[in-house]
Parts: structure tokens; C-alpha cells; sequence
């Protein structure tokens, strides 16, 4: 579990790089697969 977080973070990481804008989005959804992931 923890190594799926850590490549979904990576992954969030390369997309934020590639487009600041995307903060808000990538931010939320982060906060969605926390929720799902504890439920």
C-alpha cells in the first residue's frame, strides 16, 4: 500500500512539474485516494 502511494505521489510530482496549474486538481484528488484508501 505504502509503495502504491509513494508511486501515485511521483507520479503527481511529474504532472505538477509539467503543469503548476494543475496544483488544485492534483491536490483534491490526492485527498480522495487518502479517503479511499483508509476506507
Amino acid at each position: 500500500m505504502t509503495n502504491v502511494l509513494e508511486l501515485n505521489l511521483s507520479i503527481k510530482s511529474m504532472q505538477l512539474s509539467e503543469n503548476p496549474g494543475a496544483l488544485r486538481r492534483i491536490y483534491l484528488n490526492h485527498l480522495v485516494n487518502v479517503r479511499l484508501s483508509i476506507a
